[in-house]
């Protein structure tokens, strides 16, 4: 068997990231040109550096100081098309909402 992909890694480890006490998100990235996996920290402290690997079947992990994530007010969005390859994806893009629009 091959190397694993990082969506697999990804995918294999996260519930064990966002155990640890003060991590809040993971992600995947890029790290010097790279494909790396991104753990999202409230605050940088050597105990919970010491808690995350910085590296992880072959990928390089970030461990992000972000502070707490909190949920932003809804907006309205309207459909939008973006083309990547031989397929299209939805996207959503952002519309102005009407209360601003009437400020």
């Amino acid at each position: 068997m091959g190397k694993k992909t990082i969506e697999q890694v990804f995918q294999e480890h996260t519930d064990e990231w966002m155990s640890v006490p003060g991590v809040v998100g993971t992600g995947i990235g890029v790290c010097d040109g790279e494909p790396c996996i991104r753990i999202f920290v409230t605050r940088m402290t050597r105990g919970l550096l010491q808690k995350l690997p910085s590296e992880t079947d072959g990928y390089v992990v970030d461990v992000v100081e972000s502070g707490k994530f909190r949920a932003r007010e809804p907006y309205a969005c309207e459909p939008a098309e973006v083309v990547r390859g031989d397929r299209s994806l939805p996207r959503f893009t952002p519309r102005a909402r009407e209360a601003s629009a009437a400020s």
